[in-house]
């Protein structure tokens, strides 16, 4: 992921689930922009972290 420009605070395989956690909002900013965000509550999440910013 650092090769994208971001680094998670962690990350966690748990089956075929995986847990993603950023602290920054650069670092999240950057996910979302590199990613296809489709989950609505994700979306949401994201948004309302960004200050109602993201548009998907």
């Amino acid at each position: 992921m650092a090769s994208l420009g971001f680094t998670p605070t962690s990350l966690k395989a748990e089956e075929e689930v995986y847990r993603l956690k950023m602290y920054s909002r650069k670092n999240l900013e950057l996910f979302a922009r590199s990613f296809r965000i489709r989950h609505p509550v994700k979306i949401a999440k994201i948004g309302s972290a960004l200050g109602g910013e993201f548009v998907p």
